[in-house]
């Protein structure tokens, strides 16, 4: 299990961000839309990129700050996923007579308007 943790942790930092934009593309077609499987996929992330800044160094404030510098990074690039896909919606909604109810998104609350904001 050891071996196991440094080769995960010896991954060079190019192919972590590639493997991390693949697993985040592929949690968002899984949640169609809804980031619940991108925060999931935040707490192997975190214990990466935690555990690969402690590696470098024995100051305790260090590791920190790089671990939320990179965590916003990975936030940023699941928000920036978010907005492309909920952007048309988002415009709609402050239209004038716009009907939600042929939207296509499914009604988990009692009207269409409130089922598109949530």
């Amino acid at each position: 299990m050891h071996r196991l943790y440094q080769k995960i942790l010896k991954i060079s930092p190019t192919k972590a961000v590639i493997l991390y934009i693949f697993l985040d593309v592929i949690c968002t077609g899984l949640g169609m839309g809804v980031p619940f499987f991108n925060i999931l996929l935040g707490l192997p992330t975190g214990w990466f990129l935690t555990s690969r800044a402690i590696e470098k160094t024995w100051d305790p404030f260090e590791p920190a700050r790089d671990s939320l510098k990179k965590g916003l990074l990975t936030s940023l690039f699941t928000m920036v996923q978010m907005i492309f896909i909920w952007w048309p919606y988002f415009l709609k909604f402050f239209e004038k007579g716009f009907d939600f109810k042929n939207t296509g998104i499914p009604y988990i609350l009692y009207t269409p308007k409130a089922s598109l904001v949530s």
